[in-house]
């Protein structure tokens, strides 16, 4: 009789996972070899990076552990955004974001999208404005100079210096 190949899919599924209630051992290899792999009672395989649940068939495995969407999240998964801590920060609202205080953008939190903003051209200038002001303020600060506290801090200037 002709099976039509939505059914076969789903037929070849089901006696996959009813066949043997023990994953093969290349399975069981490649599990072990991944530390984001786990075995779940109902016999599939998941993914702890991506959340992906794959049957116990090594092609399967190879082919989602290889793809785009794993070494895309892998490598989201490990890139460290505390490195940019003082300057980027999470966003309030979007969890897909974060806040650049320098610039006062928001960035997407791709590594490669953080990385072109912290090396931009504009982030590198503002972010030297930003520290030659303070330093600017220190050393008016320390300097025990008198009307210390009359400085303008969003613009860099003295308010009450217009004579």
């Amino acid at each position: 009789s002709h099976v039509p190949p939505a059914d076969l899919r789903l037929h070849l599924r089901c006696t996959a996972m009813s066949s043997s209630s023990a994953p093969p051992k290349a399975v069981v290899d490649f599990v072990a070899a991944h530390s984001d792999a786990e075995v779940l009672d109902s016999g599939k395989v998941r993914c702890s990076t991506t959340g992906h649940e794959c049957l116990p068939q090594l092609d399967v495995l190879r082919a989602h552990w290889e793809g785009k969407t794993y070494r895309k999240k892998a490598a989201l998964v490990a890139y460290d955004f505390e490195q940019h801590a003082p300057h980027l920060v999470p966003h309030k609202q979007s969890k897909h974001l974060l806040y650049c205080t320098v610039t006062r953008q928001p960035v997407s939190r791709q590594p490669s999208a953080v990385e072109g903003h912290v090396n931009g051209k504009r982030f590198k200038r503002m972010l030297a404005e930003r520290e030659a002001a303070q330093a600017k303020r220190s050393r008016a600060g320390a300097g025990g100079e008198e009307g210390g506290d009359e400085w303008d801090w969003e613009e860099g200037e003295e308010e009450g210096e217009e004579e």
